[in-house]
This record gives C-alpha cells, structure tokens and sequence, in this order.
C-alpha cells in the first residue's frame, strides 16, 4: 500500500479515486486478508451534510437540496462520486433517508429588519433560496425587510449558473440586490471572482457592515476554504481602506470581532 508518509505518493493515489477492485489488482496481497481482517481494514462510509436550500414558511415539510455531481476523468474512465451519484439518480419516493438536523449558527437573523450580505460561490449558493424565499414570505405578511445583498461567483451563466430565475424574480420583486461573477466568459471579467465584486462594490459593502451604523449587515459567506480565505482578505482590504483597520493585524482583529458578535458566518467545506 501507498506509504502515508510520502508527501508525493499517497496524494496522487487517492485522486485517482481507486475502489476495491483497483485495489486487488494493483496489490494482490490484499487477497491473503480473510473477511474479519479486511472489515477491520475498511472505514465505514462518512455521513454527509448539506445545507437546506429552502424555507419552511414556503415549502412546509419538505427540505429541498442542492448539490453537485462529481465528474473526474481518471485514466480514460470517468469517475462520479459515491453519494451525490446516487441521489442524481434517485426518483422521487425511491428511498428512504434517514435525516439528522445539526445545530448550525448559519441562520437568518431573528429580526428581519437586520440587513444580510450572502457571499457563496457554485453550489455554495445552496443556503441562500432558503433564507431569500423566508423573507419573501416575511414581507409578504407585512414585516418589515432589511437590505439583501447577495454576492455569487461561477464559471459560465449558460451553465453554471443555477437558481438563475429564481434570483432574477427576486430581484425585479425588489427584495435583492444582486452581483454575479462570471470566471470562465470571453471576454475576461475585471471581477472574476466574488472577492473581486465585493472589492468593486467596496463603498456599497462598508456602508452594509459599518459597526458604527444602528443596523449593520450580517455576513454570511458559503463555499470552498480556498474561497473563504480570499472573500475574508476582501473583507479586510475593505475595512482597511474605510479607516476600520489601519494595518493587516487590525483589518483580521476586525474581521473576528465580527465573528465573536455572530455577524460574520461561515458555512466552508474543503
């Protein structure tokens, strides 16, 4: 087997995605294993946890999701993931799913009236219709709506980008205020990525999240870690440059002091 200590070896094995039967060929000692040694051997499969992309108030006892399928081209052979393979291919009534809700602190602030900015990129964007579809139902009973500002980055807007109608409709109804970046059109965008909408549109965002304002935005900011990380230095060069921070070290003391207060939440895998 791989050596866990070769820094070269043991990554490029596991992106080829190998299963069992690659494994038995690759090394035939695995053969000699009688089951109990091989059952020990095996870890069992990982839960997998989703972000719910729709609001009770609109959709009461259903939880909808939304998720992307892997496509690895591994030696020729196409290789799709374990679990989101299967739910592409699952009908409704098929099966049956044994659900658990986490605790999550990733949640619509209790008054409405408080702005949000929502930051995600691809399937990051999973939270967002939940929480914009419970303020559409908010104000449609009368309650008073702050700001909604959503910040979404994917590859192409022919293919990549999804609830598209659904944002657009929102956004003629009034309730949001919509930046989209497009990495992978010709020609190239200045504002390829989120972080660089949120840098173009930097006196906009201060003037959402200003500690000094009576209601300042709650951040919330859904994606890879790679995209967090760069989405928070954004964040930073924009407290920076509006006099929040007068150095890096003040501009990351900012940005956790937002955490520490619960506006600033992340929901970040990878």
């Amino acid at each position: 087997m791989p050596d866990h200590n070769n820094n070269d070896q043991y990554p490029a094995f596991v992106k080829q995605h190998r299963n069992l039967l690659d494994l038995q060929k690759a090394f035939p000692q695995v053969n000699q294993l009688d089951l109990g040694q091989f059952l020990a051997a095996v870890s069992a499969m990982q839960r997998r946890q989703y972000s719910i992309a729709s609001s009770p108030l609109q959709h009461p006892g259903k939880v909808h999701l939304t998720v992307g399928v892997l496509d690895d081209l591994v030696q020729g052979q196409h290789y799709y993931g374990s679990a989101l393979s299967f739910l592409s291919r699952t009908s409704t009534g098929s099966i049956r799913a044994t659900l658990k809700l986490s605790k999550s602190t990733f949640a619509l602030p209790s008054d409405p009236s408080v702005p949000i900015l929502m930051v995600a990129a691809g399937t990051g964007l999973s939270p967002f219709p939940g929480f914009l579809q419970e303020r559409a139902q908010q104000r449609a009973v009368g309650q008073e709506i702050g700001k909604t500002v959503l910040f979404f980055g994917c590859r192409r807007p022919d293919q990549d980008y999804i609830y598209s109608d659904e944002l657009e409709a929102y956004v003629n109804g009034g309730l949001l205020e919509l930046h989209v970046a497009f990495s992978r059109i010709t020609p190239p965008s200045p504002t390829k990525y989120v972080q660089h909408q949120l840098l173009a549109h930097g006196a906009d965002v201060w003037r959402l999240i200003d500690p000094d304002n009576i209601k300042a935005a709650n951040i919330y900011v859904c994606g890879s870690g790679v995209m967090s990380s760069d989405v928070r230095r954004a964040f930073a060069t924009i407290a920076t440059s509006f006099g929040a921070a007068k150095a890096e070290d003040g501009a990351v003391a900012f940005i956790q002091n937002l955490i520490e207060d619960g506006r600033y939440n992340e929901d970040v895998w990878g």
